[in-house]
């Protein structure tokens, strides 16, 4: 089951949902892993915005996802058929939807568009 911060009310539907709170100045977002992993820290780093305001941000194009889930151990669902490595910068694309049936190795950078 998943918690949410203490003193909050949430009603979690699924992996990926979030929650924004712009007077506390959080974002909450759901992550399932596995229960016998040890915890890891995910870094988010916010940009602001100038006194200007936000420029406005286009809303991606539509993609289909693909009607079946890619295994994260597979070797054959990445490019050259190489897992990911120590470091290593990952993209999940828009059209991508991947289960992580393993524990991956620390990454640089982890960059979901599609469904993990």
């Amino acid at each position: 089951s998943t918690s949410a911060p203490t003193g909050t009310a949430y009603h979690w539907r699924d992996v990926g949902d979030e929650e924004r709170n712009t007077t506390a100045g959080t974002l909450t977002v759901v992550f399932q892993g596995r229960d016998d992993v040890d915890i890891q820290s995910i870094r988010i780093f916010a940009r602001q915005c100038p006194r200007a305001g936000c420029p406005e941000v286009p809303a991606p194009p539509m993609m289909e996802r693909e009607d079946f889930v890619r295994l994260w151990s597979d070797t054959t669902n990445w490019p050259d058929n190489k897992l990911p490595e120590y470091n290593d910068d990952v993209v999940i694309p828009r059209t991508w939807r991947m289960k992580m049936d393993v524990e991956p190795p620390p990454m640089g950078r982890l960059t979901i568009q599609g469904e993990l």
